[in-house]
């Protein structure tokens, strides 16, 4: 075999061994860019907040937007630069932690595990009693930025702020 048809052998098999590498990688780009980010600015994470609000994105249960469901959970996933379609109120656990009251930052949230998850903005008192929450709250209202009492509306034993474990 000459060296010029040996060269073309051994390029054509390292170009198959590439593709079933990239075939058969259980982590795709996507995941490691996406799941696993450095970091997300709380800058972003409002901007992308009011992005959604601004476009009007309506909620829905089983739809989606941008790759990213379009519930309470995906949004909050979105806003994070989590991986889309997004985590679920009952997994966001997974890459945050509780955190206090006193210690809530724009970009922060707060969740019902059981029930549903508040971007936080900011409070909008000294005394802390209301804050600026976006949410994809319901079908007639969609995404939404609104001044809330802390820690909700509703269902206040159960509400607890949580912060994204790569927030920088």
């Amino acid at each position: 075999m000459s060296v010029l048809k040996a060269a073309s052998v051994v390029a054509v098999i390292s170009a198959l061994l590439a593709v079933a590498f990239v075939a058969y990688n259980p982590l795709q780009e996507s995941q490691l860019s996406k799941e696993v980010p450095t970091c997300t600015a709380r800058s972003t994470m409002i901007a992308r907040a009011q992005d959604w609000v601004d476009k009007h994105v309506p909620y829905s249960g089983t739809g989606s937007y941008a790759g990213y469901r379009t519930d309470c959970s995906g949004y909050v996933s979105m806003c994070w630069e989590l991986g889309g379609p997004g985590l679920t109120t009952s997994t966001l656990n997974k890459v945050s932690g509780s955190i206090s009251k006193d210690s809530l930052q724009p970009g922060d949230a707060i969740i019902c595990e059981a029930e549903h998850v508040i971007l936080f903005g900011g409070w909008t008192d000294s005394t802390k009693t209301h804050y600026v929450g976006y949410e994809e709250a319901n079908a007639s209202e969609g995404t939404i930025k609104r001044v809330t009492p802390y820690p909700y509306w509703y269902h206040t034993d159960c509400f607890h702020p949580i912060r994204y474990n790569s927030v920088c």
